[in-house]
């Protein structure tokens, strides 16, 4: 519970502060009194900066500066009020999201109530308040003036008896009603467009039934009134960040009601300052004057909509960097977001409380080469050749690998202007067209194949699935740029020296966008990791592993907030197939789902999967099916490109699923074994044609009829349905047919 200074210990602070500071931009002659504090939570207080101008006139304006509900810094510039006279209240809220909205929104009708309550000692009029911001602030300041009314005369506290209601307000582009954000019924409350803020508004809005409560009960426009104060709401009509839907609707609806509101569209605005921003200023100075101090205006308020031209050009976004951070063999259970118990991965664990977490993502392939070929490409592997029935993966003799026709993310995306990155393990092929500076990377620093691979003569058979294999017993080398700088690898050190690469190349490409493909060594066995994690983690030398991964995870996003690109960053993590379960302690879990890798049940491609990127993405959790395939199209399209129209593409982008939580048409997933489809999924429905565990079984099971099991209800695919809905079974055989009818495989090129 807040808890006010008593007026006298106000007044004392008055006193006792510090000389009067002021901002950079408060005009000459003001005086502004440092953090004088109405109210505190757990220590964290709610502040005012009180600037006082050089000739009072005896009116106030609040100017509510937390910015996208967030803290804000002290000490901001209080604007064009003081200089118009205008005593002003720069308030600043404390840390967000340790108070959700609701509450920020209490607080501030408590100061409205604070500032009356003493406006002797300010010198300014109770009866001349008007209040003011831009965003979120703009939201507030409307919270207050729709809902801001008469004190309660039996409260203990003197100041809660005061009215909290002001006299006008004059705002930028304000979000009002956060139960149709877009005007399309979509509720931005923890699932629209501002799904990052489900913090902020606290735990009802993780449900369907709390979101509705709190759009109501958070947005200005469902308690607007006809006796509520006149608003002036300034907004440009290509708003980016909040809909110019959002300001139309509220001056519509306070016309029906009889309010006064005036809405001024800059034509071709942004959510930013513009050219015109100061007149627009110097015209909400002007209704203050008019609905505080009765000055007519030079020109009068329409109370109505009008259009104005913004002479800024406009501002093409920049496009955002994309960082794919891929693990090899890391299990649906491996994470403790993903409900390990054992296994710490507090990093991980924060982009996915951050960000958005899939529960339903899948690799296009049960095994490395052709899940990797998936990821960057956005095609099923059997339309290149990257998939096999003999070998299934490519070995350091292999003549094949990824065909040079193909197109690669990296090559997408450096036609943009991204720097591009392949740091860790490549495993799509050694030979001139295939490695990864000729498939688009500037900068390759790995292995070329797994670890695993060339055992050395000296090796045990069987170490690969030992605790603690043999170092040096495998003469995998370590690559950059295609020439060896260390054989055989160090591996204890390869986890922290892929994250500092990444983290050097994010610092020396800052200024232009990049993409950074991470895609790690482990979990995949012999499992190494460096001695200050090698014993640490419960849950053996796998955890070892799993734990130096995540604090690698740390060590990239780190970088990216220290280079300043953290907010214009997508951040993905994925794995590119289930666990290794025939290694046994040495291999992962697939939590309760069944069989791992090499299968295609769900334990052995449905993977962990986290998007991350502040600001833009989450905190959400989302059961839309979603594959690697996706990854292609989602970031070619958000770096401004279009997919090239002479090859087929099975990804589709993740845009509504990322930003709106929307759910995309349902289309059909097929489940690849090599080159043979064994399963279709499509909603919420799987169909089994054949089954195969991941290692040690002579060959695969044909089922006639198809097994049919409801993910949603059966995620460890127990109970085949298929009789009691045969027309599922219809559909999704048609849908087999269509695909397949359409398929152009390409010769293989896995050998």
């Amino acid at each position: 519970m807040a808890f006010p200074l008593r007026p006298f210990a106000f007044l004392c602070l008055l006193a006792c502060a510090a000389a009067p500071l002021r901002a950079q931009n408060d005009p000459a002659g003001s005086q502004r009194i440092r953090d004088v504090v109405y109210a505190k939570h757990d220590g964290v207080a709610l502040t005012l900066d009180v600037v006082k101008p050089a000739r009072p006139n005896g009116a106030a304006v609040i100017r509510v500066v937390s910015g996208a509900w967030r803290s804000s810094n002290l000490n901001q510039g209080a604007g064009p009020w003081p200089a118009a006279g205008y005593t002003t209240f720069v308030v600043a809220h404390g840390t967000q999201p340790r108070f959700h909205v609701e509450e920020i929104s209490r607080d501030l009708l408590r100061a409205v109530r604070f500032i009356r309550a003493n406006a002797a000692a300010y010198g300014i009029d109770p009866a001349k308040i008007g209040i003011t911001g831009s965003s979120a602030g703009g939201h507030l300041s409307l919270t207050v003036a729709t809902r801001g009314g008469p004190g309660n005369p039996a409260a203990n506290d003197p100041v809660d008896r005061v009215s909290s209601a002001v006299q006008a307000a004059a705002v930028f582009h304000p979000p009002t009603d956060f139960l149709d954000w877009n005007g399309e019924n979509d509720h931005a409350v923890g699932v629209g467009d501002l799904s990052w803020l489900t913090a902020a508004f606290g735990p009802d809005a993780l449900t369907p039934e709390g979101r509705a409560r709190l759009g109501r009960a958070l947005s200005p426009f469902h308690h607007l009134r006809a006796d509520q104060p006149p608003v002036f709401i300034v907004h440009g009509d290509a708003d980016n960040v909040v809909p110019l839907h959002q300001a139309r609707k509220f001056q519509a609806r306070a016309a029906e009601l009889g309010a006064k509101c005036e809405l001024v569209v800059r034509r071709g605005a942004t959510h930013a300052r513009w050219n015109e921003f100061a007149e627009d200023e110097a015209r909400m100075v002007e209704w203050f004057d008019l609905h505080l101090l009765g000055r007519s205006p030079a020109r009068a308020f329409a109370y109505g909509v009008s259009e104005l031209p913004s002479t800024s050009p406009a501002r093409p976004a920049a496009p955002p960097n994309v960082v794919v951070i891929f693990a090899d063999d890391l299990g649906y259970g491996d994470l403790g977001c993903y409900g390990n118990p054992a296994i710490r991965t507090p990093h991980l664990d924060r982009l996915a409380a951050e960000g958005l977490r899939f529960t339903d993502f899948y690799s296009a392939a049960e095994v490395c080469t052709p899940s990797r070929a998936a990821l960057l490409t956005g095609r099923y592997p059997v339309r290149n050749g990257m998939a096999s029935d003999s070998r299934r993966v490519l070995f350091p003799n292999s003549k094949g690998g990824l065909p040079d026709a193909e197109i690669t993310l990296a090559e997408a995306l450096r036609a943009r202007g991204y720097a591009t990155a392949h740091i860790g393990k490549w495993h799509l092929g050694l030979n001139p067209g295939s490695r990864p500076n000729d498939q688009g990377f500037d900068l390759s620093f790995g292995l070329p194949y797994s670890n695993d691979m060339d055992a050395l003569p000296t090796t045990p058979k069987g170490a690969v699935s030992l605790a603690d294999p043999p170092a040096g017993g495998w003469n995998v080398p370590l690559l950059r740029n295609g020439e060896i700088v260390e054989r055989p690898a160090e591996q204890t050190t390869l986890t922290a020296r892929y994250a500092a690469e990444a983290a050097a190349f994010i610092a020396a490409n800052k200024a232009k966008p990049f993409f950074i493909y991470l895609a790690h060594t482990f979990p995949h066995v012999p499992l190494f990791a460096s001695p200050a994690f090698k014993g640490k983690s419960r849950g053996g030398r796998y955890g070892d592993t799993v734990e130096e991964l995540d604090a690698s995870v740390g060590t990239v996003v780190a970088a990216l907030r220290a280079a300043g690109v953290a907010e214009r960053t997508l951040v993905i993590f994925t794995s590119d197939n289930g666990p290794w379960l025939t290694q046994k302690q040495q291999g992962g879990s697939a939590g309760g789902l069944r069989d791992g890798k090499g299968s295609t049940w769900e334990g052995g491609m449905r993977v962990p999967a986290i998007a991350w990127w502040p600001g833009k993405i989450g905190p959400a959790v989302s059961s839309e099916p979603a594959t690697m395939l996706d990854l292609f199209p989602t970031a070619v399209a958000l770096a401004g490109g279009a997919l090239p129209a002479d090859r087929v593409y099975d990804g589709r982008d993740l845009a509504p699923v990322l930003f709106r939580q929307r759910s995309r048409p349902p289309e059909p997933f097929f489940y690849y074994r090599g080159e043979q489809l064994f399963a279709v999924r499509l909603g919420e429905w799987k169909l089994h044609f054949k089954t195969r565990i991941g290692y040690g079984a002579p060959k695969a099971e044909t089922h006639e009829p198809p097994l049919l099991f409801h993910l949603g209800h059966d995620a460890g695919e127990r109970f085949n349905v298929a009789a009691e809905h045969p027309e599922v079974v219809a559909q999704l055989r048609a849908a087999v047919e269509k695909h397949t009818a359409a398929l152009v495989r390409a010769p293989v090129v896995v050998d």
